[in-house]
């Protein structure tokens, strides 16, 4: 398996989606900057304990050493990628940041601030201090989440001392047996996971292709805008990566409705999956697919919210008919592998009540 460094951001509160997601994001690097500060700091204190003590050179080496890699640990943050996200029903939005020990080792290699023995005593020592930070539990828990808040101790007076017991009753009249106690309470339950839409609660859904499942699940339109929620489920037991097809349609989705109106997709495509102009054929689409592309995890849900801005004279319809262009390909197989194109219709979606 893979050594990774991995840092989760946490975002909400924020109006704008694709700032609230651009924040989650930005965290979620941090955290990982975090981590790789923590990791880099290891891997000098294992080449400074290699090196010889009590030589002069041996010492002005370990300093500017230590410069080197303080300035390549800053560099190497932009191979961060963001390989997960999720938003919450309550508008939080998580985002899973990684970067490969793979790639460290291989910037490590590639530094012409040091000279060849160095590399190689540091490169040397990757693992090892990968291996020493992973056994630091505490630190790797401070710099993965914030702390919490230390515990509130309420205040008890010492309980008034007992009377002393009442003299037991005749012979004659015996005491009557205790009342029997309650049973204890049945452990809860843990709380069930966040509910998806069921087949049912689709405003309007599209289950014709094999790969993913389409369903919209909230609509809210105004004189000003018309917000589509659409939840994408991936049918299949693997991974995937989605990205909107946008050669054909605005934010690759469009909408219209039996009144005539004209939409105009949102400025940016705020809150809807990542953008592609590129022939599926063409050699590298996939790989971009896998860069830039939203991932979905198997037999799971994601949801993405689509602005659309009606045109001058608009006339609220009764209902509308949203059509969704999407490329999916396999994030486990080479820059070759094939790309699907996904097509929905959405016919008659009301408005949420």
């Amino acid at each position: 398996m893979a050594s990774v460094l991995r840092g989760v951001g946490i975002a909400s509160g924020i109006r704008n989606v694709a700032l609230l997601r651009a924040t989650a994001d930005s965290r979620a690097r941090a955290e990982v900057a975090k981590v790789l500060d923590s990791y880099v700091s290891v891997l000098n204190k294992d080449y400074q304990a290699s090196t010889t003590a009590g030589d002069m050179k041996s010492s002005s080496e370990e300093q500017h050493v230590s410069q080197a890699m303080k300035s390549f640990s800053q560099a190497e943050l932009q191979g961060v990628q963001i390989i997960d996200r999720y938003l919450a029903a309550d508008g939080t939005q998580y985002a899973l940041a990684e970067m490969d020990l793979q790639q460290i080792k291989d910037g490590l290699s590639k530094m012409k601030e040091l000279n060849q023995r160095v590399r190689d005593a540091v490169r040397a020592n990757a693992d090892k201090a990968f291996d020493e930070l992973d056994a630091q539990p505490g630190a790797r828990k401070a710099a993965a989440t914030p702390t919490p808040p230390a515990p509130v101790v309420a205040l008890q007076t010492a309980p008034p001392p007992r009377e002393p017991p009442s003299p037991p009753p005749p012979a004659a009249d015996p005491p009557l047996p205790p009342a029997a106690k309650d049973p204890p309470p049945a452990p809860k339950e843990p709380p069930p996971p966040p509910p998806t839409a069921s087949r049912g609660d689709c405003l309007a859904q599209d289950d014709a292709n094999p790969i993913i499942r389409g369903c919209v699940i909230a609509l809210k339109a105004s004189d000003e805008a018309v917000v589509v929620t659409v939840e994408l489920t991936n049918k299949l037991d693997r991974h995937l990566a989605v990205i909107a097809d946008g050669r054909h349609l605005g934010c690759g989705a469009d909408l219209t409705d039996r009144r005539g109106n004209s939409y105009a997709a949102g400025y940016g495509c705020p809150g809807s999956l990542p953008v592609l102009k590129a022939d599926p054929a063409k050699s590298g689409t996939a790989a971009s697919i896998i860069h830039d592309g939203q991932p979905m995890r198997g037999k799971l849900p994601l949801q993405r919210q689509y602005t659309f801005v009606p045109v001058k004279g608009y006339q609220a319809p009764e209902s509308w008919t949203m059509e969704l262009d999407l490329l999916v390909t396999n994030p486990e197989r080479s820059e070759d592998s094939k790309v699907h194109e996904v097509q929905f219709a959405f016919q008659n979606i009301p408005k949420s009540r």
